[in-house]
């Protein structure tokens, strides 16, 4: 009587092994992914910074005085800025409006507005 030896066989080798391996990319998949959301969600708030700090910059020397409708940050060469004033039905009001995006064709900038008086 010849006696079996127990274990696996090649297939069931071949199929544990290719289960793992799906499972292993799946699990990679979804940590490049987060590491990806992770680094847009850090360029968001950089650029809603800066956008909040040049909003700040015109505010403190007035609107009606702004005389440059866009640049490049000094300490953040990267990102670009782009402002717009505009003037509402009350005079003294104007509507401002600040972009700021990595480079000129930047896919999504942040954008800030506010209500400034004329001073």
């Amino acid at each position: 009587m010849v006696r079996r030896q127990a274990g696996f066989t090649l297939l069931e080798v071949l199929i544990a092994v290719a289960v793992l391996s799906i499972s292993l990319v799946a699990v990679i998949k979804a940590g490049l992914l987060s590491q990806d959301g992770l680094i847009r969600s850090g360029d968001s708030q950089q650029a809603m910074g800066l956008a909040l700090s040049k909003l700040d910059e015109v505010e403190a020397a007035g609107p009606n005085i702004w005389s440059l409708l866009d640049g490049d940050f000094e300490d953040a060469r990267e990102w670009h800025w782009e402002l717009e004033i505009n003037p509402t039905s009350l005079p003294e009001l104007y509507l401002v409006r600040v972009e700021v995006g990595r480079g000129k064709n930047y896919p999504r900038p942040a954008r800030v507005e506010k209500l400034l008086w004329r001073r």
